[in-house]
């Protein structure tokens, strides 16, 4: 859409190239193919978070990190599924710097996409959350005030296991995950 409205506004072939090109590498450069998303500045990735092309780029490092596993002959711990951990502490709903992990049976090498590493064993206060993930907020709230209100405070990072979801149920409200957060006494 973006060319055939270039196209549209511009009269020569060589005016084209010039405004596909100003709309092109800021694509490019924000969208993390040429420097990893994460080294950017705050502001940066706010600007990285709104270019199309990023997207694209993490479908394609996801399906790389799966190709990667499946070459180092990782099997997944049972039962599968895979879980999301936090790296900043506390709830955000933007902004998050996460990792995406999968239990697997044993340590493989390291590779620039795949790196084994044992979480530590947590206290943790937990909740199943049922259905779409556009409802975790409310969810969230809910945990949140429990911890308040048992006395506990957040000591760690958070997890979401995601049990049920799109690559194994037909319906939404069929989708299960949990989420742990670690916790001690005040």
């Amino acid at each position: 859409p973006a060319r055939l409205l270039a196209a549209a506004l511009c009269r020569t072939t060589k005016s084209l190239n010039v405004a596909t090109s100003i709309l092109y590498f800021p694509m490019l450069f924000f969208s993390g193919a040429t420097i990893p998303y994460e080294l950017f500045p705050k502001g940066l990735q706010m600007v990285a978070d709104i270019m199309p092309l990023g997207i694209g780029i993490d479908l394609m490092k996801a399906a790389s990190m799966g190709s990667d596993m499946e070459r180092l002959g990782c099997r997944c711990a049972l039962p599968e599924y895979c879980f999301t951990h936090y790296l900043e502490p506390g709830y955000k709903e933007d902004h998050i710097l996460i990792e995406t992990c999968e239990a697997v049976t044993e340590k493989k090498e390291d590779t620039e996409l795949v790196k084994f590493r044992e979480l530590p064993e947590i206290t943790a206060a937990c909740i199943f959350h049922k259905g779409s993930y556009d409802k975790f907020p409310e969810t969230y709230a809910a945990i949140l005030s429990f911890i308040e209100d048992s006395g506990y405070e957040i000591c760690g990072n958070i997890r979401e296991n995601y049990i049920d979801g799109i690559w194994n149920k037909d319906r939404e409200e069929d989708w299960l995950s949990e989420i742990q957060i670690p916790v001690r006494m005040r």
